[in-house]
């Protein structure tokens, strides 16, 4: 058996507590809110896909890669992305650009006939149809 310092059990229960109060946070952390997307946009593709065409908030430090898609019975739910310049984020779908809309990520979705839904903190947004 290890001895322990006093307290040490209660450090770890502390921080463990306060992790999982965080846990919500943390996941907010890396994707867009909505305030921080200034156009968001839908339109269906000729090649099976439905394109949602997304203007984040202009930042140095962070930029779009993608998104994370999740599929239930009625949707398809999107995720965007918000990732530090110079870090790698995972993503199911990668982003598009385009030099005739600079600022704009494009994001193919599959069109499921159903519901495509952009995911914020604070609650979804219907984008198709």
């Amino acid at each position: 058996m290890t001895a322990r310092a006093p307290g040490t059990l209660a450090k770890r229960a502390s921080l463990a507590a306060l992790l999982v109060a965080l846990g919500p946070a943390a996941d907010a952390a890396d994707r867009y809110r909505r305030d921080q997307i200034a156009h968001l946009s839908a339109e269906p593709a000729n090649t099976g896909t439905i394109v949602i065409a997304a203007r984040p908030r202009s930042e140095t430090r962070y930029f779009c890669p993608g998104a994370r898609l999740t599929e239930t019975n009625s949707a398809v739910r999107l995720v965007l992305v918000r990732c530090p310049v110079n870090a790698t984020c995972p993503v199911d779908v990668l982003a598009m650009h385009e030099s005739t809309s600079p600022g704009v990520v494009f994001i193919r979705a599959p069109d499921a006939d159903k519901q495509v839904v952009v995911a914020y903190p604070s609650g979804d947004v219907t984008v198709w149809p």
